[in-house]
């Protein structure tokens, strides 16, 4: 089986997504929001991140390439059915379906991980782990906690667990490697340990403590990736004379402005929901999604998502859609009505950055250049 093969077949997944956001977003106006809020974190999160894992760690020519491609072609069915499952109405087989599916999705990433050195090695063990936690997290959060636990203070932990680390482990080995350096060892390491450590906490009935550490993982999270160096890399990047490259290397480091933002934000938003100064859990779950993940989709979405799907970007790039996410965070808490035409306004100008149907003269008073 060729890495093309399962590069075609993630198209299904990528338009299921697309789907979801769209059906999910649609939902909102009309006051059901936990319809929205399941399609989002058991429908859209597993069907993006796992297309986009299966399609990298296929990129990386891992050995045992006759084991690890079967074995994602065959996990991915039961991966597109989520979203479905999540809608049957019976939370705790939702639990032990995503959980048994995640688990067993995560083994051909430490295969992965056996078989290649440096940061990818690196990148595909935090991958697995992130499947690995999650599935242990879902069965967990009913065989440990049975009711105890409302079905937002899951959500979050599977936010952390899963898309959260998954960003991990593709930025420890993507970003160093754009600028021909690796991953910062001693906190890679530190950040590794954390979540092991957040997991177990979770797993033995320590909420709370579990939250906690996986906010810690943000402090590390940066310094793995040596984005401290993000100014230098900048200048570097400015010093070139003009390439086809250029602006979207540029759009990949104003956005990690907004990545360093919400580092820092969603720490300190977790420790101010555990400590009470939060009341509205959902605060911090959207600095969670809109913030930090979807900042990294923005990111990483236009270069992506048209190789998997074999469409050719027209490479328009502009600021505003990471500014517009930002701003939809930022007003959330006092408008949800004003945060959701932020999100749509982004998601309308990301669309543009690889279709390019936005008119010359709007497109080009914002662009990266």
């Amino acid at each position: 089986m060729k890495p093309s093969t399962l590069r075609k077949t993630s198209r299904i997944g990528i338009i299921e997504t697309l789907a979801i956001l769209a059906v999910s977003l649609g939902y909102l106006p009309f006051g059901y929001a936990r319809i929205h809020a399941k399609l989002i974190v058991y429908g859209l999160v597993p069907v993006f991140v796992y297309s986009i894992a299966m399609v990298y760690l296929a990129s990386a020519k891992p050995g045992h390439d006759r084991v690890i491609f079967p074995w994602l072609l065959a996990t991915y069915p039961f991966i597109l059915v989520t979203p479905f499952v999540s809608l049957l109405g019976s939370f705790t087989i939702l639990m032990y379906y995503y959980g048994a599916t995640l688990i067993f999705a995560s083994i051909p990433f430490f295969l992965g991980y056996l078989t290649k050195k440096g940061s990818l090695r690196i990148s595909l063990g935090l991958l697995g782990l992130s499947m690995l936690q999650t599935g242990v997290i879902l069965i967990a959060s009913i065989v440990t906690y049975g009711s105890s636990l409302k079905p937002p203070e899951i959500g979050t932990a599977v936010l952390l667990a899963f898309p959260v680390t998954a960003i991990y482990a593709i930025s420890v080995h993507a970003v160093p490697k754009t600028f021909r350096s690796e991953p910062e060892k001693l906190s890679t390491i530190i950040l590794s340990a954390v979540l092991i450590l957040a997991t177990i906490a979770y797993t033995v009935g320590y909420y709370r403590y579990a939250i906690m550490l996986y906010a810690v993982s943000f402090f590390a999270y940066p310094i793995s990736i040596r984005l401290y160096k993000i100014r230098e890399w900048e200048r570097s990047i400015k010093a070139k004379k003009d390439t086809p490259g250029k602006p979207g290397n540029l759009y990949f480091i104003y956005s990690h402005y907004f990545v360093w933002l919400f580092t820092i934000l969603t720490p300190i938003t977790t420790y101010m929901y555990l400590e009470g100064s939060i009341k509205d859990i959902y605060t911090l779950i959207h600095v969670l999604t809109i913030g930090f993940i979807g900042m990294h989709i923005y990111i990483h979405a236009p270069m992506m998502v048209p190789v998997v799907i074999n469409v050719k970007t027209k490479r328009r790039y502009t600021i505003l859609p990471p500014l517009f996410l930002t701003l939809a965070v930022i007003l959330w808490p006092f408008s949800g009505a004003l945060s959701y035409i932020l999100v749509a306004l982004s998601l309308c100008r990301l669309f543009d950055i690889i279709l390019g149907y936005v008119p010359e003269k709007l497109y080009t008073l914002f662009q990266v250049k």
